[in-house]
């Protein structure tokens, strides 16, 4: 069954990549939800089936609060932007030297490049252990037209200045335990969120561990809150190459 919501109606909402639940205006209680496949239908579904989203732990959900209807459908369409042009960086990839194919994805990618804050965002994801970038892109770079292609050349410059770093950075993150973060779900969630915000990309650039969480304590309560941030954070830092980090949380 599906639900009419005016645009301009103040609501409530946990947004993750592929799907928002919205609220009612300070309630608790979700009342649909609206799939990236379909922005334009809300779907009332039953509490089973919203409980079961909102515990997937797998899920880097991002709470909204008093926003519009017209607010979530745009940053759904964000993320459908962003998704879309992640395929675009793995088509280019995979088409060089098919000259046609090839100069098609980039011009598009281009495009969504333009976007405010999706370039970041893309960044982050192509330094992250769950999509890395893990093969050499100097021919894929030569290929691109500067001219008609500008923020494609630099994006895939700066992923490949960073690709090295960012191997051995995911690798440290990979080989830490799973007891500290207390269950593979767990460490799946910090690491979604982590991507979100930026961290893997950053240490790869250069950027003190230190200083890095000093920002997400201040900027993020309900990540600093977490019980095993802290110790996951000073494990991480122990088996980072040295000159990345600095000691994190005393």
């Amino acid at each position: 069954m599906t639900i009419t919501v005016g645009e301009q109606q103040v609501l409530d909402a946990s947004i993750s990549p592929e799907v928002v639940v919205l609220y009612h205006n300070g309630s608790r209680e979700p009342f649909g939800i609206i799939r990236i496949e379909h922005p334009e239908t809300i779907q009332a579904v039953d509490g089973k089936t919203l409980q079961h989203l909102l515990r997937d732990t797998n899920t880097d959900w991002l709470r909204l609060q008093s926003v519009s209807l017209r607010q979530i459908r745009a940053r759904l369409g964000f993320e459908k932007c962003l998704r879309a042009a992640r395929g675009l960086v793995e088509t280019i990839i995979d088409t060089t030297g098919r000259e046609g194919e090839f100069q098609q994805a980039a011009r598009l990618l281009e495009d969504y490049l333009h976007l405010p804050n999706l370039r970041e965002r893309l960044e982050n994801i192509l330094c992250s252990p769950t999509t890395p970038i893990v093969v050499s892109l100097d021919e894929v770079i030569k290929s691109i037209d500067q001219d008609t292609t500008p923020i494609v050349h630099e994006l895939l410059v700066g992923i490949e200045e960073c690709r090295s770093q960012s191997g051995t950075i995911n690798l440290a993150w990979g080989t830490l335990p799973v007891r500290i973060f207390g269950s593979r779900e767990k460490r799946k969630y910090l690491e979604t969120v982590l991507t979100r915000l930026g961290v893997f990309r950053r240490l790869a650039q250069g950027h003190d561990l230190q200083a890095i969480c000093d920002g997400l304590r201040a900027n993020n309560p309900e990540l600093a809150a977490l019980p095993i941030f802290e110790q996951v954070m000073r494990s991480w830092q122990r088996d980072l190459p040295t000159g990345t980090t600095a000691t994190t949380a005393q």
